[in-house]
């Protein structure tokens, strides 16, 4: 039969939006079982209503499920916020629409998809809390532009684009919109050790939007910006 894809809507106000304070956790009880962790919600825009991604619970057909939202703030600190809001829960038979690219998967940094300089190269955010990942290569001194083009060209992505460190994770640089009502990003960084870098490109309001409609292209210019040296002669 069909399998069962739980979704919601949730809006939240913490400490951060990241994976280790205040976190939001899906947990799911199998069988009159113990709860276990389904899904942590991060990397999504505080203070607004979003789309939880689609959760496949076909593994566990034909069993009894449990599902419970658990907020953790984990210390006593930084708590004087709204907290986490869920509305809208449900379970149906309606999964994501299909969606073709190439570079899936690429949702990790060790999945990241080699970049190559100067060439467009062409992405989708195929679903609901897709992320794509990029890797490329660049010398200390070299200034590096990273550009999406998603809205211009007629795509409902608007896109959030980060740089990140050799670790995959440290945020060098991040960009949300160019300019007011442009919402496709730039953004330039000057590297300071040579070494692999990392990009990540995700829908704003991830994890609510993706689809096959939701295409950009990323562009990567370097060059070599370490300051002239001038010397006089005698």
């Amino acid at each position: 039969g069909p399998g069962y894809f739980l979704r919601f809507w949730y809006r939240y106000q913490t400490e951060d939006d990241g994976p280790h304070w205040d976190q939001r956790w899906v947990q799911l009880a199998v069988d009159d079982g113990p709860f276990a962790n389904l899904l942590q919600l991060t990397d999504d825009p505080p203070d607004t209503w979003v789309q939880a991604p689609f959760l496949d619970l076909s593994a566990y057909a034909g069993h009894t499920v449990r599902v419970r939202f658990h907020f953790e703030t984990l210390d006593g600190r930084a708590n004087a916020f709204d907290g986490w809001v869920v509305d809208d829960f449900s379970i149906t038979a309606t999964g994501p629409a299909a969606c073709a690219d190439p570079d899936e998967p690429n949702g990790a940094p060790a999945q990241a998809t080699p970049l190559a300089a100067n060439p467009p190269h062409a992405g989708v955010i195929c679903f609901p809390g897709d992320v794509d990942y990029y890797s490329f290569a660049a010398a200390a001194g070299d200034q590096i532009a990273l550009d999406i083009t998603a809205n211009a060209a007629g795509s409902p992505l608007d896109s959030y684009l980060f740089l990140l460190d050799s670790d995959g994770a440290s945020v060098l640089a991040a960009n949300d919109d160019q300019a007011p009502n442009f919402p496709d990003s730039f953004l330039g960084y000057r590297v300071r050790r040579t070494g692999t870098y990392y990009v990540r490109v995700r829908a704003w309001d991830n994890p609510s939007v993706g689809g096959a409609a939701y295409t950009y292209t990323l562009t990567l210019a370097t060059g070599d910006a370490t300051a002239p040296v001038i010397s006089a002669l005698d």
